[in-house]
């Protein structure tokens, strides 16, 4: 597909992202019920806090009200993960095709990214001898909003802003 792609878009960085995008579509179905499993679970949270105080000493008996309550709602308790499962295979297929993909050699896309098969570096510090690369922190901070952007379901305030702040920076 990608080279199909850069039959009609002769650079390959171009191509890339809309091969991504391609991709981002075709599993947009499978993100969208990762999306309502999350949101149902959110609102569950509630009940499910009403559950464990009465319960807080025995847990096998909260584990089968939990699971009595889920079967009553139609909620699966995995709905929000095993949707990323099974995303999880595509994006690797596609993160080792384009690593082996010898087409991508000295391949410009724009700007200072002259190489897409080479790590991208806008400058380096003089005396140091440590590469800028401009790439990575943008990640880290689509990863930031994103983060910010997906709703933290019955979390811990302090959990919720480690995985919101530290996990996008490390």
């Amino acid at each position: 597909v990608l080279t199909l792609l850069y039959g009609f878009i002769p650079n390959y960085g171009v191509a890339i992202i809309i091969l991504t995008v391609m991709v981002r579509v075709a599993t947009l179905p499978i993100m969208q019920k990762q999306m309502k499993s999350m949101e149902r679970m959110r609102e569950l949270q509630p009940r499910l806090k009403a559950i464990q105080v009465p319960h807080k000493e025995n847990r096998q008996r909260q584990s089968e009200e939990q699971m009595k309550l889920y079967k009553e709602e139609g909620v699966n308790p995995l709905g929000g993960c095993l949707p990323m499962l099974l995303q999880f295979p595509v994006f690797i297929g596609l993160f080792y095709a384009l690593q082996s993909t010898i087409a991508l050699r000295h391949a410009p896309f724009m700007l200072w990214i002259t190489d897409l098969s080479a790590p991208e570096e806008l400058f380096v510090i003089p005396g140091l001898d440590v590469p800028v690369r401009v790439l990575p922190i943008v990640m880290g901070a689509s990863m930031l909003i994103q983060q910010r952007m997906t709703p933290m379901t019955g979390m811990d305030p302090v959990q919720a802003r480690m995985m919101t702040t530290v996990m996008p920076l490390m």
